[in-house]
């Protein structure tokens, strides 16, 4: 059996080897003593979060392929081929950052094929990579070894990543989701650091700074973060990521990494906090503004999940109180921080859905006090409206059009027909 090659020692020897203008800034990130291998103090593991959950995991247990034999490399390119052939959605290929396409003489899909035949060549070079191509094929072989998360949002399909040898993937904050990803060919040298205050202060600066005159050297701040850990992923082996660390990589050989994605509602509200990090993320992006949409959307339907009492385990008939430190007891602590950057972040269509969604909520809870602040009403049906829109609701949106008072008069003072029968204290 391999090794994990998560010790200083190793990691440098496969800098050493790259032939990456990268490696050596990457090897200066191992030299600053800000940072450790994977292997490391339980100090440092702290620093990430208080469970091990919270902690970056590399290994074979971590991947969903379990003992299923991998594809070989020869499978592999024809699967991808399959798969690049049908594929419907935006583009596949990314030249490299910032460069617009410079270089690039051939059509996106041609590029990503060009790509995909070489993967049998560990030493291939190319100036650009697949970041997420949808893999139905690798999704069924590993379907039935996926982590089976507890009170899931949604689960991503499978998508494949595909990196010619020495391709660095430049600093970034992983997304709201804990991903698991699983290397199918070739090496991979990692720097994640933990999603504290400082180091996420730093990136969305750098973000800022970046989104002002599109200057790579702005992003140029891994340096400045603080408690990262290092590792080399093989083949075979699984990556588990904790959501909002920020992140490098560097692929030392010709690599596909198949990955997917879950998103639970303990998380929910640590995102919410993340929102002012990832406004100055689409403003780096080409296509942000839509991203920005998409997710605001996407954000307002999980939160009608939540409110639904879907994460809470209580008895609707009998428990007057939401369970303490579920989701929907978080969401409802933290929707006066968090509305608004929520609702700042949404289209005017998102926005009045989601005003409604809380609206039926508070008229359907159990007795007159509003469950997120406690206020006392005579008739929820005719006041609470009102008071949510003055106490909880973003003062910037109080001139939207209020929700028709018909669809409020689905559910009456008593909580018949409600959403969801509870009480905070």
């Amino acid at each position: 059996m391999t090794s994990q090659l998560i010790t200083l020692g190793a990691i440098r020897d496969a800098l050493k080897k790259c032939t990456s203008p990268h490696a050596e800034p990457f090897m200066s990130l191992l030299k600053n003593g800000k940072n450790s291998p994977l292997k490391c103090a339980k100090s440092v593991k702290d620093r990430f979060g208080p469970t091990d959950d919270d902690f970056p995991r590399v290994g074979k247990r971590q991947s969903p392929f379990g003992t299923k034999k991998l594809p070989s490399a020869e499978g592999l390119r024809d699967i991808l081929l399959n798969e690049l052939e049908a594929e419907e959605g935006g583009p596949v290929y990314f030249p490299p950052p910032w460069s617009e396409d410079e270089g690039i003489d051939m059509s996106a899909e041609d590029a990503a094929a060009v790509l995909i035949n070489n993967i049998t060549d560990p030493d291939y070079q190319a100036d650009g990579l697949i970041p997420n191509l949808p893999c139905p094929t690798i999704d069924d072989l590993c379907h039935d070894g996926k982590e089976q998360g507890t009170n899931v949002l949604y689960e991503t399909y499978t998508t494949c990543s595909v990196l010619s040898s020495n391709t660095l993937l430049p600093l970034q904050h992983h997304n709201e989701t804990t991903s698991f990803s699983t290397l199918l060919t070739g090496s991979i040298v990692w720097m994640i650091w933990p999603p504290t205050e400082h180091n996420l202060s730093t990136l969305q600066q750098a973000y800022e700074a970046f989104a002002q005159g599109f200057d790579p050297a702005k992003l140029d701040v891994a340096p400045d973060l603080v408690g990262g850990v290092a590792f080399v992923q093989s083949v075979g082996e699984g990556m588990r990521i904790p959501s909002f660390c920020p992140m490098l990589g560097l692929a030392t050989k010709t690599s596909v990494l198949s990955t997917y994605s879950i998103f639970t509602a303990d998380v929910f509200v640590p995102m919410l906090r993340r929102i002012p990090l990832l406004k100055a993320w689409w403003q780096t992006e080409v296509n942000g503004e839509a991203k920005r949409l998409d997710f605001g959307a996407g954000i307002s339907d999980c939160l009608a999940r939540i409110l639904s009492g879907s994460f809470d385990k209580f008895n609707a008939l009998k428990d007057r109180h939401v369970p303490e430190n579920g989701p929907l007891h978080t969401s409802l602590l933290a929707w006066d921080e968090v509305k608004d950057d929520l609702v700042g972040i949404m289209d005017d269509e998102t926005a009045k859905a989601t005003r409604k969604t809380w609206t039926e909520f508070l008229i359907a809870v159990i007795g007159r006090n509003c469950a997120i602040c406690g206020k006392s009403t005579q008739s929820k049906k005719r006041e609470m409206g009102k008071h949510f829109d003055g106490a909880h609701w973003p003062k910037q949106q109080n001139a939207a059009k209020r929700v028709d008072s018909m669809e409020l008069d689905q559910v009456d003072e008593d909580g018949d027909n409600a959403m969801v029968i509870v009480e905070t204290e």
